[in-house]
């Protein structure tokens, strides 16, 4: 499965606590996002597809 890393960006709370996460992956379909997701055990709120 060819899943390509392209970003991200945190949202810390006062203390530097992780308050959001927003992840950018390039692959070849949403499926292969959420398995990726799944086999590494990262909570995901939702899979958005967006253009180039």
């Amino acid at each position: 499965m060819d899943v390509a890393f392209r970003g991200a960006t945190l949202r810390v709370d006062a203390e530097g606590r992780v308050i959001t996460a927003s992840v950018r992956f390039v692959a070849s379909d949403e499926g292969a996002i959420a398995r990726l997701n799944c086999r590494a055990a990262l909570p995901v709120s939702g899979i958005r597809r967006t253009e180039p």
